[in-house]
């Protein structure tokens, strides 16, 4: 049987994955680290969960990391140009243009971390599987283990929800 560590358990997907597991498997005691805290710049952290992982595994019985990542990477051109707030015409495709993701320059937010996380996937591949994760939005009803009540993508976003629902709204660059 598989065990599993989840890292970031108050936010909105560490939160509801403890929580369904919880509810759904209270036997269960970690062959899959789900890396959802919020130290998407945390080097030390990273390689020690990475150290872990490949330590504890075989060929055999393989670990896996699934390291969540902000849609903050995807506002490096903004920073560059100092256009903050300007659509952009690219848009973004995680199957057809995975390379583009995969391949953002080394100051993008987060990159340093997720560089780790692809190398070790890459350099210990018989042992260990990683995958980057990526959500755009996240929005609901959080359940009992969460605290916050809504993250959202954008200021503008913010604004029409606000402007739409009664909703108390923060924003996480």
């Amino acid at each position: 049987m598989a065990t599993l560590v989840i890292t970031g358990a108050t936010g909105y997907i560490g939160g509801d994955t403890l929580a369904t597991l919880a509810a759904n498997h209270p036997d269960a005691a970690a062959d899959i680290v789900l890396y959802t805290a919020d130290v998407s710049n945390h080097v030390g952290a990273t390689k020690a969960i990475i150290a872990g992982l490949v330590a504890g595994h075989t060929t055999e019985k393989p670990g896996y990391l699934l390291h969540t990542r902000g849609t903050g990477i995807l506002t490096w051109e903004d920073s560059d140009k100092n256009v903050y707030g300007t659509e952009s015409e690219h848009v973004h495709n995680d199957w057809d243009g995975v390379d583009d993701l995969l391949g953002l320059p080394a100051h993008v937010f987060h990159r340093n971390v997720d560089q780790l996380v692809l190398d070790a996937g890459t350099q210990h591949a018989e042992v260990l599987k990683t995958a980057l994760v990526c959500p755009p939005t996240i929005y609901h009803t959080n359940l009992p283990i969460s605290t916050r009540r809504i993250k959202l993508l954008s200021p503008q976003q913010a604004k029409d929800n606000v402007r739409s629902t009664n909703i108390r709204a923060s924003y996480t660059y």
